[in-house]
């Protein structure tokens, strides 16, 4: 599992790896690293990564003396668009966090989010006020068709990892496990 600041984190098991990362450039690296020397049968990019990143960055101190900070900012690339050239065959369940816009045009932007990446699925949800478990989430498959609708994040982490563990099953020949209710 790769995580940066403020994750939650799991507790320790033996077949759990955990890797901290700080930057855009630490997950980049830590998903190429493992993604083209490893099997994945899937990644569940949750990470919400910056957007923009600083153009330049200073090492060390730097005196606090002479005045202000000009901090001029470039479009970040795009982590999520590197992953299926880096494993092709995984499947690719990508998130797209959206504020203020209807379900119409979120939808339109997790559509975006499927062509761009290459992901499998994409789950398309707004960031609100108020309980998480009063959320609605749409599961959007390649096809960019709505299959499943959730709501609060215990539901969407639940049917997230049930996607993901029904199309690993299917890729190794196994028959699809009956949904559980609820």
């Amino acid at each position: 599992m790769i995580y940066g600041a403020g994750s939650e984190v799991p507790s320790r098991h033996p077949r759990l790896r955990l890797v901290r990362v700080e930057t855009n450039r630490d997950l980049a690296r830590a998903l190429r690293d493992r993604l083209t020397t490893r099997r994945f049968d899937a990644v569940i990019h949750a990470m919400a990564v910056l957007d923009f990143e600083p153009r330049a960055v200073r090492r060390g101190k730097v005196p606090s003396r002479g005045g202000g900070w000009v901090i001029r900012l470039q479009k970040a690339p795009k982590i999520i668009q590197q992953i299926k050239r880096w494993a092709p065959a995984t499947l690719l369940i990508g998130f797209k966090l959206e504020t203020r816009l209807g379900k119409r045009r979120l939808l339109e932007r997790a559509r975006r989010l499927l062509e761009e990446s290459g992901a499998d699925v994409v789950a398309a949800n707004q960031l609100s006020e108020g309980e998480d478990r009063e959320h609605p989430a749409y599961l959007v498959d390649v096809q960019g068709q709505v299959f499943r609708t959730v709501v609060g994040k215990r539901a969407l982490a639940r049917a997230v990892v049930d996607r993901a563990l029904r199309d690993a099953r299917a890729s190794v020949g196994l028959p699809r496990r009956r949904a559980r209710p609820g």
